[in-house]
């Protein structure tokens, strides 16, 4: 009688190294949270301190031009890893 090949390891062995979609998927999250994350934080806080202060809209603009500051050195230093 011939024996089947052994199923369990063959799935271990495929489950062991992520496949490019998660790959991929894993940075698209990683991405989107390094873009989204600072310049949101920057405009929200720059809003409100100009709500208390009523220097509308000079900590607005300032916290938008530093959330998308950070960003962007985040992205940066995200690809300088890839490449």
């Amino acid at each position: 009688m011939a024996q089947l090949p052994n199923r369990s390891r063959q799935s271990s062995q495929s489950n062991d190294s992520p496949s490019a979609v998660r790959i991929l998927l894993g940075d698209i999250a990683d991405t989107t949270w390094r873009m989204f994350v600072p310049a949101l934080i920057g405009i929200v806080g720059g809003y409100s301190v100009d709500e208390k202060l009523g220097s509308y809209p000079w900590f607005f603009i300032a916290g938008t031009v530093l959330g998308l500051t950070i960003a962007g050195l985040l992205i940066k230093q995200q690809l300088s890893r890839h490449i």
